[in-house]
C-alpha cells in the first residue's frame, strides 16, 4: 500500500459546497482512502460515498466520530 495516497479530512463546521471540488480532485488524483473526523463525520463519509458512486469511483472511505486529528494521523504511536 505504499505510496497510495491516502487522506484524513479534519471537519470543522460539517459540509461546504467546496467539497463538491476537493472530492473531484482527489478522484482525478487517484486518492484510495478518505478517513473523516471532527464535526458531521459520518454524514461526510456517507456524501463523499456517494460522490464517488454517481462517478463511477472506488474510494474506501471512514468516520471516526468523536476523534481528533491527533487520533486519526498514521505515524501516531500505537
Amino acid at each position: 500500500m505504499s505510496g497510495e495516497k491516502k487522506i484524513v479530512l479534519h471537519s470543522l463546521s460539517g459540509y461546504r459546497p467546496e467539497l463538491n471540488v476537493m472530492v473531484q480532485e482527489w478522484i482525478d488524483e487517484g486518492v484510495v482512502y478518505v478517513g473523516v473526523v471532527g464535526v458531521s463525520a459520518a454524514h461526510l463519509e456517507d456524501w463523499i460515498d456517494e460522490c464517488c458512486v454517481e462517478r463511477e469511483y472506488f474510494m474506501l472511505t471512514a468516520s471516526h466520530e468523536g476523534e481528533t486529528l491527533d487520533d486519526a494521523n498514521p505515524s501516531h504511536p500505537c
